[in-house]
């Protein structure tokens, strides 16, 4: 899961224009749709009565990890100058147009 957080925003590095609220949305937009697809089929594959537990302790995780990358992204998102990434990335419903923006 860490791995997947990291990757999710590495691939920032082009995404953004300036402005860091944008960025941070952007970053965290991505990395939650990413990093949640697999999360959700780990965890519809656990045993039903682990399932809620399992969910509880990848939140927790998924939001530590987040927090510590996301100032990097912000700031490679900042230095990158992509308003057309920034706003694909923000606008992203589904893991798969979150991917799309940053290929």
């Amino acid at each position: 899961m860490r791995s997947a957080v990291i990757v999710a925003l590495g691939l920032l590095v082009g995404a953004c224009k300036g402005d860091p609220v944008e960025c941070e949305k952007a970053c965290r937009n991505y990395a939650a749709l990413v990093a949640w697809k697999k999360l959700d089929a780990d965890i519809a594959q656990a045993p039903p009565d682990k399932r809620e537990n399992l969910k509880k302790r990848s939140i927790v995780e998924f939001e530590n990890q987040l927090e510590q990358g996301i100032d990097q992204c912000v700031a490679q998102c900042v230095s990158a100058h992509n308003d057309d990434q920034t706003h694909c990335m923000t606008e992203a419903k589904t893991a798969e147009q979150a991917d799309a923006c940053v290929k």
